[in-house]
């Protein structure tokens, strides 16, 4: 490394670059297609499309390779997102969260000072992995934002839980996951069959679960999969989509649900809860109908 390169990073030359492109895309910005998450679920269930989901982390990954608390940093996953936001696949719908189209003064003040710091710093980074003239769908779907109320909240569970009514579901999630268990998310379906991979850096086991997905899913009538495997599901749910199989990047709705019906935030007992304190320290799960449901689980 020579020396003038050495004082680049020394000053972070390349962040502030993109604190002062950001800063010009926010007054320079047209707002993306962003539909929001009742449309979403609507153009879902209209077209039984497939859907891949980017939250703040998987744009973090796609823009700059880094890591995730719960996905190491890996440059094989950097390149999949990014060949996943470029798809031309039509029955793949991309979401990205509505919060970048949050470009006026009184719209970011409205944000949460998380958010408002990621748009500042990395909005720039994020734009250029982007399509401008792409209908995308809401990221947030997932973590049931439509509504203010709960009553509202719940009312949107339902309206999701058509997607599924009377299918055959094949849920790929990390192996503390137990996505629906002990709650009534999946109490319309027909049958449950359950692959699980790992907790955290999933993306490492991709091959594998993307193999065994499509074993289980080519036994089944009307098969519909639901991923909630972190950044590795995003990826997940477009190979699949590209194989002629419905796939759903889930991400954090049991999650949400169960707060929803908790009344809190707070780790959820028996479920990987990343976003709350000590909610990854998880439990075994002995429910039998659970343990039934597993058809397969990445060693």
């Amino acid at each position: 490394m020579n020396i003038l390169t050495k004082v680049y990073y020394k000053l972070k030359i390349d962040s502030l670059y993109n604190v002062i492109c950001s800063a010009w895309d926010r007054y320079h910005w047209k707002p993306l297609s962003i539909m929001n998450a009742r449309q979403t679920v609507d153009y879902i269930l209209e077209h039984r499309c497939s859907l891949a989901r980017f939250g703040d982390g998987e744009l973090q990954i796609a823009a700059y390779g880094c890591a995730l608390d719960f996905q190491r940093a890996d440059p094989r996953l950097q390149a999949h997102l990014r060949k996943v936001l470029n798809s031309s696949n039509t029955n793949l719908l991309l979401c990205l969260p509505n919060r970048l189209n949050a470009h006026s003064d009184a719209e970011r003040a409205q944000l949460s000072e998380y958010w408002q710091s990621s748009l500042k710093q990395h909005l720039h980074a994020w734009a250029k992995c982007l399509n401008k003239t792409r209908l995308y769908g809401d990221t947030n779907l997932t973590r049931l934002t439509d509504g203010i109320d709960d009553a509202s909240k719940k009312g949107f569970v339902s309206h999701i839980k058509e997607i599924w009514k009377e299918r055959n579901v094949v849920i790929v999630e990390g192996e503390k996951t137990r996505f629906g268990v002990g709650n009534t998310l999946l109490d319309n379906v027909l049958s449950v069959h359950r692959i699980l991979g790992p907790a955290e850096s999933a993306y490492d086991s991709f091959s594998v679960l993307l193999c065994e997905t499509q074993k289980v899913a080519d036994e089944l009538s009307d098969p519909l999969v639901l991923l909630a495997l972190g950044p590795t599901a995003t990826v997940l749910a477009s190979e699949l989509s590209d194989c002629g199989i419905q796939a759903m990047d889930i991400g954090h709705l049991d999650i949400c649900y169960e707060h929803l019906i908790m009344g809190n935030n707070g780790a959820v007992p028996g479920k990987y809860t990343n976003e709350a304190a000590g909610g990854t320290c998880v439990t075994d799960c002995l429910d039998q109908q659970y343990l039934d449901e597993i058809v397969f689980r990445v060693k």
